[in-house]
């Protein structure tokens, strides 16, 4: 073949995860899936339970059903040291290994080290916020990030990361797809419904679906609609005011649904106990696809999600009473809902269209590579 009409290479690149792939990652499917510069190519330690985003394609490299292979797992997770992860890139022609959360870094920085790969981290918010609170953890991650490349979804995990000892920190927010999603075969939900707020979480308290219910009380004559399931489910069913209610786990069409019949979309996230923290918000990014007014908090990397006073309003963590404020002024004016909401679409496709944020990433690969 003539030199100048030879093909490039496609260069692969390795996209790892620890468990491959839980139904809640779709900001990690949606990014792998909108590559055009590099042929990523999935590895896992394990499969996830269940539903999940794997396609069939992605490469697991530890069976749970067999108790050797946990043994395996639980001793390179201690370590850090994991031969199967070394066969598995050596033979796959990846020429980067792209690990996402700083936990599942250690599991293959030693594996891409040796075979002299770049490794790539993506910093997403738990991995940064609270789980530096052991010193065991935090030694690992300083010895992980000091000698790879970090990516954080949002300025305020930058920072969580430089904290915990990223040396080479590059913000890349991972946006989303603005192409129409097809409906897909899932089982129809009997209870979505139309409301006038809605609220899609994971029942966990960093979201602060709590303060959701609390600011319901407080406005008894607005419906909410809470989807989401979480180890909070029980706590938060008690004693629940009559105009709200919790429909459940939600597919990601079925989020599409419920922004396109509600008026308002809120999450109040805050700090947790134990230090988790919002990375971003990628949930705001589908309720501004909807151009759905927003009310948030000051917390986190959300102000970078949602611009107060221009695509939603935020308000203090925790408080219930500025929350339900923040919600009647918006519900009360039409006009400053449908503002609030142009403004939100604008901004996604400006500044989160899926497409410019991966080509963004792919040029730091290349940069790397290089």
């Amino acid at each position: 073949m003539h030199e100048k009409n030879r093909r490039p290479e496609v260069v692969k690149v390795a996209v790892f995860r620890l468990e491959l792939l839980p139904l809640s990652e779709t900001f990690i499917r949606d990014q792998v899936d909108h590559y055009e510069s590099f042929s990523p190519v999935l590895f896992g330690a394990y499969a996830t339970a269940g539903e999940s985003l794997a396609r069939g394609d992605e490469r697991v490299l530890y069976d749970l059903s067999r108790r050797g292979d946990r043994w395996a797992l639980a001793l390179a997770q201690l370590t850090g040291v994991a031969p199967r992860v070394k066969k598995a890139l050596a033979s796959s022609g990846v020429r980067l290994v792209h690990a996402h959360f700083v936990k599942d870094a250690w599991f293959v920085h030693r594996a891409a080290r040796s075979l002299g790969l770049p490794l790539v981290v993506t910093a997403h918010g738990y991995d940064v916020t609270a789980l530096p609170r052991s010193w065991v953890y935090r030694l690992r991650a300083r010895w992980v990030l000091s000698r790879a490349h970090t990516v954080a979804v949002s300025e305020f995990i930058a920072g969580c990361a430089r904290r915990v000892g990223a040396t080479d920190v590059q913000v890349c927010y991972t946006g989303i797809s603005l192409n129409e999603v097809e409906s897909s075969p899932s089982e129809p939900k009997e209870e979505l419904l139309s409301s006038d707020v809605l609220c899609v979480a994971r029942l966990v308290e960093k979201k602060g679906v709590d303060v959701v219910v609390a600011a319901a009380r407080l406005l008894p004559d607005v419906s909410f609609v809470i989807a989401g399931d979480g180890p909070l489910w029980d706590q938060l069913h008690r004693d629940c005011p009559k105009n709200v209610r919790f429909i459940g786990a939600v597919s990601q069409v079925q989020v599409r649904e419920l922004l396109a019949r509600t008026k308002v979309f809120v999450l109040p996230s805050r700090t947790a106990s134990n230090g988790d923290a919002e990375g971003f918000g990628q949930v705001f990014l589908e309720a501004g696809r909807a151009a759905r007014a927003c009310v948030g908090t000051w917390h986190g990397g959300i102000p970078e999600a949602v611009v107060d006073g221009v695509t939603g309003v935020l308000v203090p963590e925790s408080d219930a009473s500025a929350l339900a404020q923040a919600l009647g002024t918006v519900l009360d004016d039409a006009d400053l809902r449908e503002q609030l909401g142009a403004a939100g679409f604008a901004r996604v496709r400006d500044h989160f269209d899926m497409r410019d944020r991966t080509a963004h990433l792919e040029s730091l690969y290349q940069q790397w590579i290089n």
